[in-house]
């Protein structure tokens, strides 16, 4: 077999070289489309999301929830369709659905501390306090302003006999609260009765 001269090497070396850039192009236009795909079909999953934010503010929820529902067909982890879904779920009362839907919530924004809150809230309806603990207290790390979430991590440590862990959150919310606000008086009173008990 002869052997191959140095041109018929450098020629091959550049055939492999234009053929190994060709595949790159390729793989990127692929990408590329796939991603405008995916651009189009969030897209349009945010256009069915707005409609539906609109027609529950009309006060019309059926028709709220076809949109969300169509949000969720075109780009099945749209957070905030998943989010409204789940809140509308909650109202009425489906609470393990509303569970699921803001878990797939979760799954897309994970640093969502309202997601972490209503699936807190979820939880401790289906009576499930381990749980409801974890997410309530992660919305307080996440948002630690967040006054609503640290006044039910305060009660629901209160209703699992954890009076130290409720006065702490429970004091947290008096933090952020209006010192003035009704339902201020009546958390200082809760605490007090609490520690007045121990």
């Amino acid at each position: 077999m002869p052997t191959p001269s140095p041109a018929s090497k450098q020629k091959a070396v550049w055939w492999v070289i234009i053929v190994a850039a060709a595949l790159l192009a390729l793989a990127i236009l692929m990408k590329s489309t796939s991603d405008t795909e995916e651009s189009a079909e969030r897209s349009q999953a945010d256009e069915y999301f707005l409609k539906g934010m609109e027609l529950e503010k009309d006060g019309d929820p059926v028709g709220a929830v076809a949109n969300y529902r169509a949000a969720l067909k075109r780009y099945p982890t749209h957070p905030e369709a998943c989010y409204r879904l789940a809140l509308i779920n909650y109202a009425n009362k489906h609470f393990e659905r509303a569970g699921l839907l803001l878990d797939r919530a979760l799954k897309s924004d994970p640093a969502n501390h309202l997601i972490h809150y209503q699936l807190g809230l979820a939880f401790d309806r289906v009576s499930e306090p381990d749980s409801a603990v974890s997410y309530l207290r992660r919305a307080v790390e996440l948002e630690p302003e967040f006054d609503k979430a640290a006044y039910s991590l305060g009660l629901l440590w209160l209703n699992q006999q954890q009076p130290d862990s409720a006065v702490k959150y429970l004091d947290q919310y008096l933090k952020l609260v209006d010192d003035d606000s009704p339902q201020a008086g009546e958390v200082r009173e809760l605490i007090e009765s609490i520690q007045y008990e121990r």
